[in-house]
């Protein structure tokens, strides 16, 4: 996957081949050649437009029972429209936000760390198209549900010492949901803001909000075993 805000556009030379899925971040192979989606600088980000990793400011709340936190910090990362398929007839984009109940999300998201006893909500939106201009996200109201460009939603947990990690699902379906609305408000190369709400018929409901800038640390490569902290 490309590194956030900052990737290249991969354009074929001649005939498509095989239209096949292909893993974000991998050579695409066109015309039986690789091409490489990363950037010649490896997808490190710009940092003459990089904002300082700062904490952001988020709010949760739900009646859910379990699934609840105290959200202290929002890490959020934006990779730019990348190809999904050998044909470069299919590109996505996508945006992770993950509201924490510790300062530090993004820092540790790039150092390979997970930290003990914590928790977040972690809201996952994407979009794809057949170009990559249109597969980039924009400014609007999404839904969450479980197609293509739904958003979806989780609350993670990390274990303490062991630092084994858990996603549960909401105990209600967004798709049966009286409201149910993701809206970004903000997505610049440099920031992200929004608000989101699923309230079911009966009352049930999970809502917040989040307004940080995005991490400009770069990912580490995703076979690196994380540091339990």
């Amino acid at each position: 996957m490309n590194a956030p805000m900052f990737a290249c556009s991969v354009v074929p030379t001649g005939g498509a081949p095989e239209d096949t899925e292909t893993t974000p971040g991998l050579p695409i192979l066109a015309n039986d050649a690789s091409i490489d989606p990363t950037p010649p600088d490896g997808g490190a980000p710009d940092t003459s437009l990089a904002p300082q990793n700062s904490p952001g400011t988020g709010s949760y709340s739900s009646n859910l029972g379990d699934f609840s936190i105290n959200v202290v910090d929002v890490m959020a990362r934006y990779s730019r429209p990348y190809p999904v398929t050998r044909a470069l007839t299919v590109f996505a984009s996508e945006l992770e936000v993950e509201l924490a109940d510790y300062v530090g999300r993004c820092a540790d998201e790039a150092g390979g760390v997970l930290r003990g006893s914590t928790q977040s909500v972690k809201i996952v939106l994407r979009r794809h198209a057949s170009s990559s201009p249109g597969a980039e996200l924009t400014p609007g109201t999404y839904k969450f549900g479980d197609g293509q460009d739904d958003a979806s939603i989780v609350l993670a947990a990390i274990a303490p010492s062991t630092c084994e990690s858990t996603n549960t699902s909401l105990p209600i379906d967004p798709v049966a949901a009286a409201k149910n609305e993701l809206v970004l408000t903000t997505l610049t190369e440099t920031h992200v803001a929004g608000t989101f709400e699923i309230t079911m018929p009966d009352g049930k409901f999970v809502q917040g909000a989040f307004d940080t800038n995005l991490c400009s640390t770069p990912l580490l490569p995703t076979w690196t075993t994380p540091v339990c902290k």
